[in-house]
């Protein structure tokens, strides 16, 4: 009779040896995201829901960058037989100048009021940003350089308007939703992170969804932007401050009377 050989306990091991293999390399893909992106300290509650909608809306912000470059140096003349360089690093230094100074201006004159008004501030910044890619895609249809020149100047301006905001309330933001004094450095390093991350995704998604005409690219900037619009309006409802501030006390002294 033939002897038949009983099967060993390790037969069929090698089936399942990829499994813990595989728990190992996503628990260690797991750690390192959550080490790079997300706060290893306490933070309040609303942290996760306004940390998705500021990404989200930083995501639309860079979408809007290869397009929004693409329509303001065409409207200047870049690629044309009659344009310079002088005087396109002339418009250049015109630009950065604004910049300058506008951001000079607003930080002079709102300098106070930052902690006070976070949230309106945060909403000034985007608003203005918004107002900025919505003239961008008027310029393809203005009439003459000169106008073209104006406007790009106005959207300048706006855009440094945006920077001081945004710049002065983010500690405001940061130092609220962390719950100790090391988490706001912790909240700073990791929302470097979590920025880095989103500006090569928009990058990247930007060249392959850029559209081509002058129609088409002004209807992708506004889609954008209104969706911009509404998730930062989203990001800042989802803010709740519990300092008792000049317009909080005025608010709740309103309500007590009612």
């Amino acid at each position: 009779a033939p002897r038949v050989t009983p099967l060993s306990d390790d037969c069929g091991s090698d089936s399942g040896a990829g499994r813990p293999k595989l728990v190992v390399i996503c628990q260690l893909v797991q750690g390192a995201f959550r080490a790079a992106f997300l706060p290893s300290n306490p933070v309040r509650a609303e942290y996760y829901e306004f940390q998705l909608f500021d990404s989200l809306q930083a995501l639309c912000s860079y979408l809007k960058v290869q397009t929004q470059t693409r329509l303001v140096l065409e409207s200047l003349g870049v690629g044309s037989s009659a344009a310079s360089a002088v005087a396109g690093a002339t418009l250049w230094t015109v630009k950065d100048g604004a910049s300058h100074v506008s951001g000079l201006f607003f930080g002079a004159s709102y300098a106070t009021r930052w902690p006070q008004y976070p949230e309106s501030f945060r909403l000034l910044a985007d608003l203005s940003n918004d107002a900025a890619s919505l003239l961008d895609c008027a310029l393809p249809f203005l009439p003459g350089l000169r106008a073209r020149v104006c406007v790009t100047l106005l959207c300048t301006v706006l855009r440094s308007l945006c920077g001081v905001c945004a710049g002065a309330v983010r500690p405001v933001i940061l130092s609220h939703l962390a719950l100790s004094e090391r988490g706001v450095a912790d909240l700073q390093a990791k929302e470097g992170s979590q920025e880095t991350l989103v500006t090569l995704l928009g990058l990247a998604l930007g060249l392959l969804l850029t559209p081509n005409g002058e129609a088409a690219t002004a209807s992708w900037i506004f889609a954008l932007t209104l969706a911009h619009a509404y998730l930062n309006w989203r990001a800042v409802k989802a803010l709740k401050f519990r300092d008792l501030t000049v317009q909080r006390l005025a608010l709740a002294m309103e309500g007590w009377d009612g």
